[in-house]
C-alpha cells in the first residue's frame, strides 16, 4: 500500500498511527498537506484499512492536480500532443515520451545493446509522461528506467 499511496504507519507509545505523508519532493516545492494523519488506534488490525486507502487516494489526486497546474504555470505541462512509450528490457522498463515513436525506436535499437520489446504505447504529453514517472517512482532505478513489477505492468496494459 505504501507504495503507490504514500502511505506510513508509525508506532507510537499510545498505539499505532497510519498518516499519508507527501514526496519530499513535493513538500520541498511546496505542496500542502505535508502530512495527514489518517487513524489512531491500539492495533493495526482493527484499522478500517478502506477509508485510509480512500482517504489516501484523494490526497493523491489534490498532488497530481496540483502538479499538473504547477507545470502548466512554469510552461512545462506542454499541451503538444505526442506519445509515452513503454520499452521492456529484461527486468526493466523505460517510461518516455517522443512525438515520433519509429523514429525514437530506430535511435533506441543502435543504444541499446540488449533486446527489448515496445510492451505499450499512449497519446499523451510531457507532463502525463511525467505523472506516470511520479506514480512509479518507488520502482525507479535510473532516469527513466523503472523496475518491471505485476503493478506497473497492469497500469500499462490498462493504458494502452
Amino acid at each position: 500500500m505504501r507504495e503507490t499511496l504514500n502511505l506510513e504507519w508509525r508506532q507510537r507509545k499510545a498505539g499505532v498511527v497510519a498518516y499519508w505523508v507527501c514526496p519530499r519532493a513535493k513538500a520541498a516545492q511546496g505542496f500542502t498537506p505535508r502530512t495527514v494523519q489518517l487513524w489512531s488506534g491500539l492495533d493495526k488490525a482493527s484499522a478500517d484499512l478502506e477509508t485510509i486507502r480512500t482517504r489516501c487516494l484523494v490526497l493523491q489526486a489534490e498532488l497530481l492536480d496540483w502538479m499538473k497546474r504547477r507545470e502548466s504555470r512554469r510552461g512545462l505541462g506542454s499541451k503538444r500532443l505526442g506519445i509515452i512509450y513503454f520499452i521492456r528490457s529484461a527486468d526493466l522498463v523505460k517510461i518516455g515520451f517522443t512525438n515520433n515513436l519509429k523514429r525514437r525506436l530506430e535511435a533506441f535499437t543502435t543504444a541499446t545493446p540488449q533486446g527489448y520489446e515496445v510492451i505499450g504505447h499512449v497519446s499523451g504529453t510531457a507532463l502525463d509522461e511525467r505523472l506516470w514517472h511520479a506514480r512509479f517512482k518507488k520502482l525507479r532505478v535510473r532516469g527513466e528506467w523503472f523496475r518491471y513489477t505485476d503493478g506497473l505492468a497492469a497500469a500499462i496494459q490498462s493504458a494502452a
